[in-house]
This record gives C-alpha cells, structure tokens and sequence, in this order.
C-alpha cells in the first residue's frame, strides 16, 4: 500500500499541518514518527517518540504536531521547523486519541485507561488538567462555534440630497455591507451600479418623490434598520424672479430704480440662486447688492427657507437714453440649488419709456 493509502486506516495515523507539506505518520510498534514530504511521498525524518504512538494531531498554525503515545501515558509535542520532540507530557493512562483546538492553544487528550481527558495548555506543555469523562474514551474532537453574520448597518449617506430624477452618485457609509444584494431609497426604488466593501457602498440613486427616504442596505444577512443617519431628501425648490421698475424722475438726474424679489415656494429649501438681469444698450446701471458688467447685473442669494424671499436692487440713470423709445430689462434665474422644476416663473421683463428726465413711464 503507498504512502498516500495511509490517510484511510486508523493506525498507523498522521497529520498535515495546515499549509504545511509534511505529512506525520505514527509508527505504534516502531515507537516513532514518520515525517513524509507530501510533493514526493518520501520519508524526510524519523523522530523518536515515545511508546505505542497511536494519534496525531497537527496544530492548525502549523507550527507543532502532537501525539498520545499509549504505553508510556504521555503526550509529545513535535516542532514541524525542526521535526524534533520539543517536550513531553505526562496525561492520563493509556492515551488513544488527540486533538487541538482552532486557535493552537490547548490540546485534549482522550486516555482510555483512567476514564479521562487531559488538557493540555500548548504555550508550556509542562503539564497537564485532567478532567473525568465516560468509560473507556477511544477519540476526541473539537467543535467549533460559527458567530452569527450581522446585519447591516447604515452610519452615514453622502451627499445626502439630489434631484427627484435621481442620478446622484453616494457613498453609503457602515458596517457588515459586503455581499450587498441590494440598496433602496424609500420603499421600492432600488439603487444601481452599487459596490460595496464592509464599510461602505457606492451607489447610484434613483428617479424619487420630493421628500426624505431611508437608504437601506440588504445582505444575506438581513436589511439595515432605519436611522436618521440614513436619510437622503430628494429636494426641489420653486423660484420665482419678479422685478418691479420705478420710475424716479429728476430734473437733472432721473433715473429707474428697480427692485427683484426672489421668492423660494418650496418645498424643499433654496441653497442659493443666481438671476442676472440683462439692459439694452445703452443702458448702464448701480448695485449695492448686485454685480455689475457690462450690459448685466449679477445677483445671488443664498439659503431661503421654503416661502422666504429675498430683495436685491440696482438703479438705471436715464441722462444717456434717447428720448421716446422703450427700455426693457429682463430677469432670469440663471442657477440654483436645489433643482427648481418650475420653469414658468423664472423670468421677469419691465419695459420703461423714457419721456424726458422728468416724465418717465414703466409698465
């Protein structure tokens, strides 16, 4: 029978360390063991151990393999770097069977003699607690507890606003997200192109209602509990750009002062917007509060709670228009934030006629 048949009977026995290519083979009337280079199925030691062999257990770090030698009632701890006994400890009576726990830390030796399991701590090996079992123990084995997978959990959404017709790139930010099956914004409304490591996931989210969803994560192992760490609003906000013109005259200096409202009518509230005004030429104008360029004031505004509006101001000085022609300046919301799905309201025009400096008239 070769060398590789031995893996299918009971004595004489081996073990292969984890990641290790060294087999251990316990010769039980040779009182030693075998040390057998598993790429080329030869003998690469003989190691001297001690009476009736009969079990060996390889530790899963690799680092020693250990035997109960049944006839001597002690165990022998083999370094696999050295393939030599490091130490021998003495067990119960007639020891048969081995085994190590996962971590490499203990050794239980089943004795089939004295009705005992020995316990042997690996860091010294000196010595070993001894512990009453049934009659006649012939083999040992150690289980294992599998911890329980966690759910997910969502710590953070970033941004954490976007337009209800989706298309905003976020980073979901948690733990236990790997192996993500899905991620949804509000019931329903799945996100795409989602990765994710175990503590984040990128995703893209999709067309939404104006409001505040939950973004939740689901894994095999259940679906994120709803938080106020993983909100995301889908936001809108309606602006409207009135402009209102009054005509100043003035015998020597008349002028037109106008006067634009930006008004937010929600929902959500306004970030900020930009309106430029444009004048026909040649108009030239003033602004405390607005920028001015040639041909354009510039105004912006920010934060506005939904129904807040702001006023911004410039003035128009007439000396330099002609006499009997109509003006009209118009307003436009140029940018804001967040998206304003209103389009009908976004533009104002005033049209003033300029009579002389003492008599002008705006509609």
């Amino acid at each position: 029978m070769g060398l590789t048949g031995l893996t299918a009977v009971a004595a004489p026995a081996h073990a292969v360390p984890a990641g290790a290519t060294t087999a251990y083979v316990a010769n039980a009337s040779d009182n030693t063991v075998s040390a057998v280079d598993t790429a080329t199925n030869t003998v690469t030691a003989t190691i001297p151990v001690g009476f009736g062999p009969q079990g060996v257990a390889a530790a899963p770090d690799g680092a020693h393999v250990y035997l109960p030698n049944v006839s001597s009632n002690t165990a022998s701890v083999i370094d696999t770097a050295t393939d030599s006994v490091v130490a021998t400890t003495p067990v119960g009576s007639s020891p048969t069977a081995v085994a190590v726990t996962p971590n490499s830390a203990h050794v239980y030796v089943a004795n089939l003699g004295s009705n005992t399991a020995s316990v042997i701590d690996t860091a010294t090996a000196a010595g070993a607690t001894t512990t009453a079992v049934g009659r006649n123990p012939i083999g040992v084995a150690i289980g294992t507890t599998v911890a329980p997978v966690p759910p997910p959990v969502v710590t953070g959404v970033s941004p954490n606003t976007g337009p209800p017709a989706g298309g905003t790139t976020v980073t979901i930010t948690g733990t236990a997200l790997s192996d993500a099956t899905a991620v949804t914004f509000g019931a329903g409304h799945n996100a795409t192109a989602v990765t994710c490591s175990p503590t984040s996931c990128t995703a893209v989210a999709p067309a939404g209602t104006v409001g505040t969803v939950d973004v939740r994560v689901t894994t095999p192992a259940g679906t994120s509990a709803v938080s106020a760490a993983d909100h995301f609003t889908y936001a809108a906000a309606d602006v409207s750009v009135p402009l209102v013109a009054g005509p100043a005259p003035g015998l020597l200096g008349g002028k037109i002062n106008y006067t634009l409202t930006v008004t937010n009518h929600g929902p959500s509230a306004l970030t900020s917007a930009a309106v430029t005004a444009a004048l026909p030429t040649p108009m030239t104008a003033t602004s405390s509060d607005c920028g001015v360029s040639a041909g354009h004031i510039n105004c912006t505004v920010g934060t506005l709670a939904s129904g807040a509006a702001a006023t911004r101001h410039f003035t128009v000085p007439v000396g330099l228009l002609s006499l009997n022609l109509p003006y009209s300046v118009t307003a436009t919301r140029t940018a804001s934030a967040p998206v304003d799905l209103n389009s009908a309201n976004n533009s104002a025009t005033r049209t003033c006629t300029v009579i002389t400096s003492l008599i002008i008239s705006c509609s």
